[in-house]
């Protein structure tokens, strides 16, 4: 596998092992063998070649947390843009006007 998608790959396994209902290491391996890579590229899960957790491990603890970050504000700009006043934090919603007034 190529370095330059190593950081995409960690950051793909992160959100999904997070938002999974399995979170250990053995079903991102799992799912990574199984060609769940392959949605970010085809024929990457060909190339991975660990399959100890402790790989995906360290490639978690290797991501800067910027990456994180910047891509959680994207998509959290791409939500925004899709719907903006349903997504907007509750203390700058208007105030509802009671009834009668």
């Amino acid at each position: 596998m190529t370095g330059s998608s190593l950081p995409l790959v960690t950051l793909w396994y992160l959100i999904f092992q997070r938002l999974g209902s399995d979170h250990t290491l053995e079903k991102v391996l799992t799912d990574a063998h199984a060609g769940g890579a392959d949605a970010l590229r085809p024929g990457l899960s060909q190339k991975l070649r660990s399959n100890a957790t402790t790989s995906y491990s360290d490639a978690r603890q290797r991501l800067p947390l910027a990456v994180l970050w910047q891509s959680l504000r994207l998509q959290a700009g791409r939500l925004l843009a899709w719907h903006p006043p349903a997504l907007r934090p509750i203390a700058t919603r208007p105030k509802p006007r009671p009834i009668g007034a």
